[in-house]
């Protein structure tokens, strides 16, 4: 008896089920809630029918949840995966926010001052605690270094006096009032405040993100590869299934765009060109992973310098680097074992 294709139009409040056997027939046909209870009766009525049973979804995100649940009753692995993709989900949205403020707030700030724009670091805390406070050179000036380093201290901010040296000196470089100082100077204030804020809101979903990597079993193993911190490993874990998804190196990295994809035709061989179809949030991880790696492990950093030895620029290098890292990272991973540095 062949197997019954199930396939799920996925919706809010409802679903829609069909079922096809081998030879294409409908054979069945139902609009299902999306409730635990009408779920199981649908799960129970197609088995049934005494055949193999394929389910296909149209949509993966919350809307299935109960429903993917249900059909793989999930171990704790998969329920910390699910945990994980809202929270790495969540980071990265919260990312893009303070992302696109701050740009838009570097704009309003050169529209002030540019001598203040230039001279610190808007990525720091310590310039953002003062623009929450103060805009304006005027303003800049009027408080003076000893009041800016004092609420620069209280936030535990680091070479506090410095930072409140710069912008001091930078407001002195202007006294003059630019055309729509005072309704930009209100905007930058309310901007630096919400990128703080965006800032604690990022740091708790990072505490977050450690806790349920504590809880996996292939977090050891994952991170102690070099490079690998906690969010790149939940990231890499996130979008590989927990590395369940495939079954070699090389289908891992033809997924992450680090294998080269073959042109031959009848009369040419050996001729391949990068790939132009992957997973290109996988592929981040991982270069940024072996990036990090070439600065802090002697191991990766020789086989670098060995790659550009050999005639390969930089971004060469770091793809050969980060292809042959997926190989040690799948060996770590089949053994369930962490990588040892002093070996």
């Amino acid at each position: 008896m062949g197997t019954l294709w199930i396939g799920v139009d996925i919706g809010k409040t409802h679903h829609h089920v069909a079922a096809v056997d081998g030879d294409g027939r409908l054979v069945y046909s139902r609009r299902v809630a999306n409730d635990e209870a009408s779920l199981l009766a649908v799960m129970a009525e197609v088995s049934t029918h005494g055949r193999p049973v394929c389910w296909a979804v149209d949509v993966t995100t919350g809307l299935s949840a109960l429903l993917l649940t249900l059909l793989w009753r999930r171990q704790v692995s998969d329920r910390l995966l699910a945990e994980l993709t809202v929270l790495t989900g969540y980071r990265a949205d919260l990312v893009g926010q303070r992302v696109a403020t701050l740009f838009r707030l570097q704009e309003l700030l050169t529209g002030i001052s540019p001598a203040l724009e230039r001279a610190v670091d808007l990525n720091r805390k310590g310039p953002m605690m003062v623009l929450a406070c103060w805009q304006t050179p005027a303003a800049i000036r009027h408080v003076g270094v000893d009041r800016i380093t004092a609420l620069l201290r209280r936030g535990h901010v680091k070479n506090a006096v410095q930072v409140a040296e710069a912008m001091v000196a930078a407001a002195r470089q202007q006294t003059v009032t630019l055309p729509g100082q005072r309704a930009a100077a209100v905007v930058v204030g309310q901007m630096a405040t919400e990128i703080l804020a965006l800032e604690q809101r990022i740091a708790a979903v990072d505490d977050l993100i450690a806790e349920q990597l504590d809880q996996h079993p292939l977090a050891p193993i994952v991170g102690s590869l070099p490079g690998m911190g906690p969010l790149l490993t939940a990231e890499l874990l996130v979008h590989t299934a927990g590395m369940t998804e495939y079954d070699s190196p090389a289908k891992l990295a033809a997924h992450a765009g680090l294998a080269p994809i073959s042109r031959d035709s009848g009369t040419v061989s050996g001729n391949h060109r990068q790939p132009r179809r992957y997973h290109r949030r996988l592929r981040h991880i991982l270069w940024m992973a072996a990036f990090t790696a070439v600065r802090e492990c002697p191991t990766s950093r020789a086989y670098y310098e060995k790659k550009r030895a050999e005639g390969k620029h930089h971004r060469q290098a770091m793809l050969a680097l980060a292809r042959r890292r997926v190989d040690v990272l799948w060996a770590l991973v089949r053994d369930r074992k962490t990588l040892s540095l002093s070996a």
